[in-house]
This record gives C-alpha cells, sequence and structure tokens, in this order.
C-alpha cells in the first residue's frame, strides 16, 4: 500500500458518484425533454385526424341554469392541472391551428384574487386578467378557443396555442346560452388556449436541468483531470503544505506505509512520523511533530 493507492481509492469513489450523478441526471432529462422540445422546436401543426378521434369529441346542446358550478378555484392548481393533463402528441404540447371558420361566443371572464384571512375574505380592486371564447370551425371538428378580449382576426389564419382540459363550468356556460334547437356536435374535448404558456414551469425545468448539468460537467471534468494524473488530487496536493518537495516527501510516507502491519484503526493509519485519515472523497495527511 502506497499514497498512489490511497488517493486512486478516492478518486474510483468520486467515479462511482459520477455515475450515479449520471443516472439521475438521465432521469432528469427524460422529464424535463419535453419542455426542451417545446421550447427550442419549431411549433408543428395539431395532427387533426389522430386529436379529433371519436373519444374525444363530445355533443352540446341547451342545458337549464344550473348553480352547481363555483366560480371560485386555486389559480395555482389549475395551472399544475392543466400542465399535467395537456394535450400532447409526442411530448409536444404547443401547436397551432389552422381553423376554416371562427364564430364569436357571448362568453366573457375576468380573473381576481381572493385573500383569505381568518375567514375574511377581500377581493382585488382590477381583475389580474380577463378573456373571453372564440368557437373555431376545424371541419372536421369544434375548439372552443380562450383568447385576449381584444382578440383579432389573424391575416394568416394561424393560431398557436396549447390544448388544456376543457373547463366544466365554460361548458355549462355555453349550453344555457344555446337556443333551445341548437346543437353542436363534435367539440374537441381539450379547450384551445392561446393565453396560457407554461412559461412558469419551463423556467423551473430549465433551471434544474442547467443545474444539474453544471455538476455533473463538474465532476466529469475533476474525474477525467484525477484519472490522467493523480497528483492533481486534493489528496496529493496537501503535500505541498507539507514542507519538501511533494515527490520526496511521496517517497518519505511510501517507505513508512510498507513498514506498518495491522497498526491502523477505522480507516486511519500511524507511521513514525505520519497519520493518514481515509476518506471518501480525499485522505487528510498530518505530519506527526
Amino acid at each position: 500500500m502506497d499514497l498512489e493507492y490511497l488517493v486512486k481509492k478516492n478518486i474510483k469513489f468520486l467515479g462511482i458518484c459520477f455515475f450515479i450523478v449520471l443516472i439521475i441526471y438521465g432521469k432528469i432529462f427524460s422529464i424535463v425533454l419535453p419542455t426542451l422540445i417545446n421550447v427550442f422546436s419549431p411549433i408543428k401543426e395539431l395532427d387533426y385526424d389522430k386529436a379529433f378521434s371519436n373519444e374525444r369529441l363530445i355533443t352540446l346542446k341547451k342545458r337549464d341554469k344550473m348553480n352547481i358550478f363555483d366560480n371560485e378555484y386555486d389559480v395555482e392548481y389549475q395551472a399544475m392541472n392543466d400542465y399535467l393533463y395537456a394535450y400532447r402528441e409526442e411530448k409536444r404540447y404547443k401547436f397551432y391551428v389552422k381553423p376554416e371558420e371562427i364564430k364569436s361566443l357571448d362568453l366573457h371572464y375576468s380573473i381576481s384574487y381572493t385573500l383569505n384571512v381568518d375567514g375574511f375574505k377581500t377581493n382585488s380592486i382590477k381583475p389580474i386578467y380577463s378573456y373571453k371564447y372564440m368557437l373555431f370551425n376545424m371541419g372536421d371538428a369544434y375548439l372552443l378557443a380562450k383568447v385576449n378580449p381584444d382578440f383579432q382576426l389573424n391575416s394568416k389564419g394561424v393560431y398557436t396555442g396549447i390544448f388544456v382540459p376543457l373547463s366544466i363550468g365554460v361548458k355549462k356556460d355555453l349550453q344555457e346560452k344555446l337556443g333551445d334547437n341548437v346543437v353542436i356536435k363534435d367539440i374537441f374535448t381539450y379547450e384551445f388556449d392561446t393565453i396560457k404558456s407554461f412559461s412558469e414551469f419551463e423556467e423551473s425545468d430549465l433551471l434544474i436541468l442547467f443545474i444539474a448539468s453544471i455538476v455533473l460537467i463538474t465532476i466529469g471534468v475533476l474525474l477525467i483531470r484525477y484519472l490522467l494524473n493523480y497528483r492533481c488530487h486534493p489528496t496529493y496536493k496537501q503535500l505541498n503544505k507539507l514542507g519538501g518537495e511533494p515527490k520526496e516527501t511521496e517517497i518519505w510516507i511510501n517507505a513508512e506505509l510498507k513498514e506498518i502491519k495491522g497498526n491502523y484503526n477505522n480507516k486511519v493509519y500511524r507511521t513514525k512520523y505520519w497519520i493518514i485519515k481515509r476518506g471518501l472523497f480525499k485522505t487528510k495527511i498530518s505530519r506527526l511533530r
């Protein structure tokens, strides 16, 4: 046993940590992959044939007004729910569509925050944001599109957005406004949200991936450096602080290590002039006075 052996034990453990981090990084990358695809790749047109399958189409007709829809909901919970259950095609959740016809619906909404302290509720003075719904005729199906109040028709007829689960409240409101003999068939069970971007989730995903990448690259660079030259390891660099030439000190320590037989306890080696404590990442070397 010599100093090189002890240093390489530390390097070996660093290598084990590298592969563990690599496995974790692979898991993180697979989770963040949809975000990478949607942020950095061009937005594609919705595959209408795939999306508008029979099980994803519903029919709406007039119904009596019912007061079973609670107009209060948790904004953060709703955002997370939309993100988790957004319609996806091959990890994509951002699409553009080209409707054949656009009809206006008398469905206008505004969102405001409510502060609830010990049962006392205070509403925000101004709405956080407002929106309305339009009906997109896609030929084979209809889309309920969530748009800004000042929505204007696009000259190119192309609209970009995210498909989130159709709001129960909006569906009921539309049913109440339909005429007695009006029936809308083949409505997609996801509403086309042209306002939402999922930016808050994308930023979190990218930050996590960035931190994981820095950790993986740092460990990888250190591992390669130590494998190429074990004398770059912090264990060996301690010799610079112990006086004399590091290589001469190494020879001295190696000579004393070869003389000890069983003179160790809990990975602590004691020679005539040195105490060496083995650690996972670094072995501490101390000189006896």
